[in-house]
């Protein structure tokens, strides 16, 4: 699991969805493109669209570089999470327990995690990807 820390608030994704992570200095401003899509940078020779993770959970977004971006694939599509200037850290799988996400979760989650006793909530890329595809509509 990949977790960190963003405005007080404890995230985690799973490494299972993670195709990379990476520090970028500039995210190219995309036209017509509404929040939380932030841009688009190059990864591996493709463009790849990228989401601000704060548009996502608030109505801030992440202004100053470097930016920490994920890199998420599910079957044959590929896109980003900006977690702006936030260092993410690695934890394994196995040192977690899960727990079934409240109704009034974001819609972005997917469950509660529990490492070291802190709760943290799981993004569900899934659900990120389906409001990017919404920002373009």
């Amino acid at each position: 699991m990949l977790i960190f820390l963003l405005d007080q608030r404890r995230f985690a994704i799973d490494t299972a969805s993670i195709e990379g992570v990476m520090v970028a200095e500039n995210i190219f401003f995309l036209p017509h493109a509404e929040p939380p899509v932030r841009g688009i940078i190059t990864h591996r020779t493709e463009l790849v669209v990228v989401a601000d993770i704060k548009g996502l959970f608030s109505k801030e977004e992440s202004t100053s570089p470097p930016f920490t971006i994920i890199i998420l694939s599910k079957d044959d599509r590929r896109f980003a999470l900006s977690l702006g200037d936030v260092s993410p850290r690695f934890v394994d799988k196995k040192d977690c327990t899960f727990l079934p996400a409240n109704e009034e979760r974001d819609e972005y989650l997917s469950a509660k995690m529990r490492y070291r006793g802190v709760l943290f909530d799981v993004i569900e890329p899934e659900a990120v990807y389906k409001k990017i595809l919404e920002s373009f509509q």
